[in-house]
């Protein structure tokens, strides 16, 4: 398994290469066609990953998605264009792999770095916290919201509460990275086969949630999404390693 690194730096490949290798042993199979997708540096302490951005600094990846819901049901704030897009907020082209190796160079810790303890539930979500916000232009002007405030609930139609959603990091079956195989991203149901869970009351019934209609912006609009670890959490692989 190679990468293709594409910046002017010998000695910033190599440190590149090396934080790779350690992600993609996180990753165990899951990046089998790496190869195809080369991690690019963009500028010092930006990479590129396919579709996705890495904020080196800010601890932040980002990418493009298209509003795929301005009304209804949902089960997912995000998932990819061929994933459950009849009940998910936006839909994206980004790989989850890609994703998924992005968050694991910010130091993100996903599920598997916090092995279940006596204190830990079937439904407990284990992971790192992150922040999800939802960047988009309208008339003009750009507008930037936390991703809560696109999920109302069907009876008393107050958007989520603000606050960390949990980077649990999908699973792994059979040597298939499930979140890539189904394309779920953002879960807002619980779904522990995709990237991200809401670890708010309610998350266990499928039918309370709904598209807040006040905020969405028409289907078809492309926004920019960002997942950021949380403030004051420690990294313990990542970019860091490369130093």
């Amino acid at each position: 398994m190679t990468v293709t690194f594409e910046t002017d730096s010998g000695a910033t490949r190599n440190s590149l290469r090396r934080v790779v290798s350690i992600a993609l042993v996180c990753c165990g199979a899951t990046l089998a066609n790496a190869a195809e997708s080369p991690v690019r540096e963009i500028s010092p302490g930006v990479l590129q990953i396919g579709a996705v951005r890495i904020e080196k600094s800010e601890r932040r990846l980002s990418f493009d998605a298209d509003v795929n819901m301005a009304e209804g049901e949902i089960e997912y704030v995000l998932v990819t264009k061929s994933g459950k897009t009849h009940e998910s907020v936006f839909a994206t082209t980004a790989e989850p792999q890609h994703i998924h190796l992005a968050a694991l160079l910010l130091g993100i810790r996903d599920a598997t770095k916090f092995p279940p303890t006596a204190t830990n539930t079937p439904a407990a979500l284990r992971g790192d916290p992150v922040r999800i916000a939802v960047t988009w232009t309208r008339d003009g002007h750009e507008r930037t919201v936390p991703v809560e405030e696109f999920v109302r609930h069907a009876e008393t139609r107050r958007p989520l509460a603000h606050g960390p959603w949990i980077y649990n990091g999908s699973t792994l079956w059979e040597g298939r990275f499930i979140a890539q195989t189904e394309g779920s991203i953002i879960a807002v149901m619980d779904d522990r086969d995709a990237l991200v869970n809401n670890p708010r009351p309610g998350r266990e019934d499928d039918k309370i949630w709904r598209v807040n209609e006040k905020i969405a912006p028409p289907k078809g609009t492309r926004v920019r999404i960002a997942i950021s670890a949380e403030a004051g959490k420690q990294s313990t692989v990542g970019i860091e390693k490369a130093k």
